[in-house]
């Protein structure tokens, strides 16, 4: 008979029996003493040493378009809220843009199966940028001057966080 404590147990994924506490340092997979690799990184897996890809940079046209959809949705939903914020002043573009920023690449992670790769940071940056500036062009149509928000520094502010926040969002270090 089992106890309880046997079933939360991590157990090695090359050998199903074998309890153990010990992940790979590169892809985070349990691993037992007998499976792991030593390198000056830690410890790794065979997978990792045999210098196969992460499953979370690999990926198709498919992922791209999902991601590339899903974040411009947002962003552009969001840059035209925000570009009714400017009243409000600096404070409100900074956190304005952090949560623009965190929001743009928290849809493009989540449509896409949490893929990670230079192209997603491309894809929620650009997004983040365009949002912004369709957001804004959306509002200003009714008022009539875009000119005069490109001069302000709520604008700049908001953008150059959003897009510094998206694309870090999704680095991987």
């Amino acid at each position: 008979m089992s106890s309880p404590e046997d079933e939360f147990t991590t157990r090695c994924q090359c050998k199903r029996n074998t309890p153990t506490n010990m992940r790979c340092s590169r892809c985070n997979v349990p691993i037992c003493a007998h499976c792991s690799n030593f390198v000056p990184a830690g410890q790794i897996c065979k997978t990792c040493l045999r210098g196969h890809t992460n499953h979370l940079y690999q990926f198709g046209g498919n992922e791209i378009l999902r991601g590339l959809i899903a974040s411009l949705v947002v962003a552009t939903l969001l840059g035209w809220i925000l570009a009714n914020g400017e009243r409000f002043g600096l404070l409100a573009a900074i956190w304005g843009g952090l949560f623009h920023g965190i929001a743009t690449s928290e849809a493009c992670l989540r449509a896409t199966g949490h893929k990670r790769g230079w192209q997603f940071e491309a894809i929620a940056g650009g997004s983040a940028a365009i949002g912004i500036l369709v957001g804004f062009s959306i509002t200003t149509a009714s008022v009539g001057s875009l000119s005069i928000v490109l001069l302000s520094s709520y604008f700049y502010a908001l953008l150059g966080i959003s897009v510094f926040i998206a694309v870090t969002r999704l680095r991987s270090f």
